[in-house]
């Protein structure tokens, strides 16, 4: 059973979070979450107004703020209780942003997935991800689930992302955990090489290169994504998923060939991992995890393994 921090604030982008999770993940054991900001202090006051004054008011405000807290809290444990879900509350005050609060938070209460929403509606909007779901992607020690505004038949397969990498290996091996059983695409895609460079493309207008010997470089390729995509399947069966190996050809860029493969299988989750390593190098986050979390139509989880993992450290 896994263990879920649910990023909550009662909008209805976190509650489409909570059902997606249910869907995915039944039964689960949740944590559901918010982080609120520290309301602002009244120091500046002082000498105008007597200080015993301002340290009340500015008590009052705090309180309100972790009540208001608690009260949005509890109405998603009742929202994820309602699904089916075991789970529980908890606010923590976000003084290093929330997105930091959240992924420590996730750290602290163990668990394996942190859930978060969207914020805004359809495909156009869905590419503004909201600044809290982009900073978790690039923070979280934990794979982040990124859920759309609308549940999606869960008993679909698995789609996830594969390259060889030792972040793609990571990506089948928590996918094993969590959706074990599961019917699962291992997915790679593969790009012609005379479409993907301007030397491909170049070499490709030289007048001694023939269609046959263009055809044969191609068919090379084709095989090694092929031997790729095998021993991601092997490995994803290892980890106890019905896998079997994906091909598609991304002819412009990959994240839209995967994000169309997923579509088109009626996957109930796409999988990807991500390149970033730890909180000062998060720019770096891949650039086919993060047009899919930005992009894709469907729940969307992203792998980052963390800094220790990598080797190194945030500083």
């Amino acid at each position: 059973m896994a263990r879920l921090l649910l990023a909550y604030d009662g909008s209805e982008p976190a509650d489409a979070a909570i059902r997606q999770a249910a869907a995915l993940m039944p039964r689960s054991d949740v944590v559901v979450m918010v982080a609120f900001d520290r309301p602002p202090s009244l120091a500046r006051a002082r000498g105008t107004v007597p200080g015993d004054l301002i340290d009340r008011r500015t008590e009052e405000a705090h309180a309100a703020a972790v009540e208001e807290a608690r009260q949005v809290a509890d109405a998603g444990v009742a929202l994820a209780r309602g699904l089916g879900l075991i789970a529980e509350a908890d606010v923590v005050e976000s003084w290093s942003g929330t997105a930091a609060a959240l992924s420590d938070a996730a750290d602290r209460h163990g668990c394996d997935v942190l859930v978060c929403g969207t914020r805004g509606r359809g495909g156009m909007a869905r590419a503004l991800l909201g600044s809290t779901s982009t900073s978790l992607l690039h923070q979280a020690n934990v794979p982040v689930l990124v859920a759309p505004g609308t549940p999606d038949d869960p008993s679909g397969p698995v789609v996830v992302a594969y390259d060889g990498s030792d972040h793609a290996r990571e990506s089948v091996a928590v996918v094993g955990r969590l959706f074990r059983g599961r019917e699962t695409r291992i997915a790679y895609a593969w790009t012609s090489p005379w479409d993907s460079t301007l030397t491909g493309r170049a070499l490709a207008e030289l007048p001694g290169l023939t269609g046959e010997v263009a055809g044969d470089v191609e068919a090379a390729v084709v095989d090694a994504a092929r031997s790729v995509a095998e021993d991601g399947a092997e490995l994803a069966r290892q980890h106890g998923l019905a896998a079997r190996a994906t091909l598609v050809s991304a002819p412009a860029a990959a994240w839209r060939a995967l994000a169309d493969l997923a579509t088109r299988e009626q996957a109930a989750v796409l999988v990807a991992g991500s390149q970033s390593r730890g909180r000062i190098a998060a720019a770096f986050l891949g650039s086919v995890a993060s047009s899919l979390a930005a992009n894709a139509d469907r729940p969307t989880l992203i792998v980052r393994r963390p800094p220790a993992q990598d080797g190194i450290d945030d500083a």
